[in-house]
């Protein structure tokens, strides 16, 4: 069951990615980010205050519970470096190597104890293959020269030697890939769905107070914006609630794989319904990313 809930966050985040892309055309990222965690937070608070039991709040204000939190923090801070990677650096290259956070987990995972079958750790290692060559977006003219990141904190962290973007996008795949390990102790112990909320909440504080601070609008610029985000907010929660409903039942290395396949569903539907041209190695890393599915189910 961990594989069908697994495919079932793929199929989601796969799919928010593309009305994502239209929110964000609309009203930016972090306006988008912001309605699309307050949209899902607030019903999912609402909802466990309702119907919750004083023994999953005893859970969620638990030690697992502030992990879970301070879970989200790094997840945030993330996130943001993720989209000034994508600003800075050659999408050829940034792409793959965010895909590759698949790989950061399992290597943490094995270490933390898991003992996949040798069949399925073949089936992980070929998955992660398939994903990294599926990522890969053809060149962008705009980064072909990444841009100079306009962050002196920042800028005195990344290694000279190496394009801005690409050093960002390592640091994203390690903070991500090392956060889904974490995650999956934390739905084991307090629970899938009251995992999901206080991230949401969580994140929505903190978008609060960063939008306070940097003193960002938070109105809708285009009222047609709504339904682009209520459907973003359904489909992100769904693949987060799917993915730890995943987690609470199979290997934490197996369902971060196949849910990493959520790349190569974007990729997949732009095709499908906006016309965006697949590369033959794009191509070639989808087909790659069917046969190690199969073989991590057998």
């Amino acid at each position: 069951m961990a594989i069908v809930w697994a495919l079932l966050a793929a199929f989601s985040f796969g799919s928010s990615d593309l009305v994502a892309r239209e929110a964000t055309r609309r009203e930016g990222i972090f306006r988008s980010q912001f309605y699309l965690s307050l949209l899902s937070g607030v019903p999912l608070l609402v909802a466990h205050l309702v119907f919750g039991s004083p023994e999953m709040w005893g859970r969620i204000f638990s030690f697992w519970g502030l992990v879970c939190a301070l879970i989200t923090v790094a997840f945030t801070f993330g996130g943001l470096l993720l989209y000034r990677a994508l600003a800075t650096g050659p999408l050829l290259i940034v792409s793959p190597v965010i895909s590759s956070m698949a790989a950061v987990t399992t290597i943490f995972a094995v270490i933390g104890g898991e003992r996949p079958e040798l069949l399925q750790l073949i089936g992980i290692v070929v998955t992660i293959t398939g994903v990294v060559f599926a990522a890969t977006a053809p060149p962008d003219p705009a980064h072909e020269k990444p841009s100079h990141v306009d962050n002196a904190f920042l800028e005195r962290l990344l290694p000279r030697w190496m394009p801005p973007g690409v050093a960002l996008a390592i640091g994203v795949s390690l903070i991500f890939g090392f956060c889904n390990f974490l995650i999956g102790f934390v739905v084991r112990e307090i629970g899938p769905f009251p995992a999901v909320m206080i991230q949401r909440v969580v994140a929505t504080i903190l978008l609060i107070g960063y939008m306070g601070v940097s003193r960002r609008a938070v109105h809708i610029r285009q009222a047609g914006t709504w339904k682009f985000l209520l459907v973003l907010a359904v489909l992100d929660t769904g693949g987060v609630t799917f993915f730890n409903l995943g987690l609470s039942a199979g290997l934490t290395s197996i369902v971060t794989v196949i849910t990493s396949l959520f790349s190569v569903v974007t990729v997949i539907l732009g095709y499908l319904f906006f016309h965006e041209r697949i590369t033959p190695l794009q191509a070639g890393g989808i087909l790659v990313t069917f046969v190690g599915v199969a073989l991590v189910s057998i």
